[in-house]
């Protein structure tokens, strides 16, 4: 799946959206941009001025491994799911999945919540490890034939150092 559906430049500003995350991201550049300076790439996305490269990151901040078409991954009973979370050093993530929804629950001022509450199931509290900007977590679907055929959402309440809470982004989880 390519991350970037497009980096477009206007003078010294620099704008990228990212398909992986949707979202735009915009970069005040130092320069102008160098002829042909600026590139795609399945993780990312860069610029390229006379003395300097500047990246964007592209990814969302809630993802899981090899992803599946429209950004779900597929697992299977028995297996183990993992998932990492873009936090910021010395915060903290409670992740939770829930049955998937279709439309988001805005929650001011964190964000939209995609997960549903009468079915959202808290699983980890999770920090990343010191000089760490991500979480990395993990568990074991359980072997129960009820389950194929299920798709679920994974999403995290961010509670940085400084700063108010906020929502990931959020995930889909087939179980196959």
């Amino acid at each position: 799946m390519m991350s970037f559906g497009f980096v477009t430049v206007s003078g010294n500003r620099a704008v990228a959206f990212s398909v992986a995350s949707g979202h735009l991201e915009a970069l005040d550049l130092p320069e102008p941009i160098a002829n042909l300076g600026y590139y795609l790439l399945d993780g990312g996305a860069f610029v390229r001025t006379a003395n300097r490269i500047v990246g964007f990151r592209g990814s969302p901040t809630l993802r899981t491994g090899a992803m599946f078409p429209e950004g779900a991954i597929g697992t299977s009973p028995g297996s183990t799911f993992r998932c990492q979370a873009v936090v910021g050093e010395g915060a903290l993530a409670l992740l939770a999945l829930s049955a998937e929804v279709n439309v988001s629950l805005p929650l001011p001022p964190f964000g939209d919540l995609w997960l549903d509450p009468a079915t959202a199931v808290p699983f980890e509290v999770v920090a990343p490890a010191a000089g760490e900007l991500r979480v990395r977590s993990g568990f074991v679907i359980p072997d129960v034939a009820a389950l194929r055929g299920t798709e679920w959402a994974l999403q995290s309440l961010v509670l940085p150092p400084q700063g108010p809470a906020y929502l990931s982004d959020f995930t889909s989880l087939r179980i196959l």
